[in-house]
């Protein structure tokens, strides 16, 4: 039993896994809105009427890319610079 509280509690307070998850989740999230906001930067996009449909569900996202857009300012040059210029 000992073992295993040690195992936990070096799981708990010293892994980083989760903080490297919520990392990836924020930037798959960013580059979700990227494209389904895509419109607004210029980009054509042939989904933007499907998409559309989708900014009620993601409205509370939508202040928290704000926020990280701000934070950094030079993220959408960062998620459209691993596609590639075309």
């Amino acid at each position: 039993m000992l073992k295993a509280l040690k195992l936990f509690l070096k799981g708990a307070l010293l892994d980083q896994s989760t903080e490297k998850i919520e990392a990836k989740s924020k930037e798959l999230n960013d580059r979700l809105l990227l494209l389904i906001l895509s419109h607004k930067l210029g980009v054509p996009n042939p989904f933007f009427y499907h998409c559309v449909e989708l900014l009620p569900y993601l409205s509370e996202n939508l202040k928290g890319l704000e926020r990280r857009i701000l934070d950094r300012k030079s993220l959408i040059s960062r998620l459209t610079g691993e596609i590639g210029e075309p």
